[in-house]
């Protein structure tokens, strides 16, 4: 009985250990990705062009007929 209840917990503090490492990296690459994605002035998601071109022809109506 003492046996698996010290199993448990050392179980309990490995997954805690290495669920806490885990998204620690994670969230230090996803952070460095970033970092290099938005560290451009001019950064547009590529999305946005596909939903916008269109819209200059409220401004110049033979631009896209």
């Amino acid at each position: 009985m003492l046996h698996s209840v010290l199993i448990d917990r050392a179980s309990k503090a490995q997954t805690s250990f290495w669920f806490w490492l885990s998204l620690t990296f994670a969230t230090v690459y996803a952070w460095l990705g970033s970092r290099i994605a938005f560290s451009s002035a001019y950064v547009v998601q590529d999305d946005a062009r596909q939903h916008v071109f269109w819209m200059r022809r409220f401004l110049d109506p033979e631009l896209f007929p």
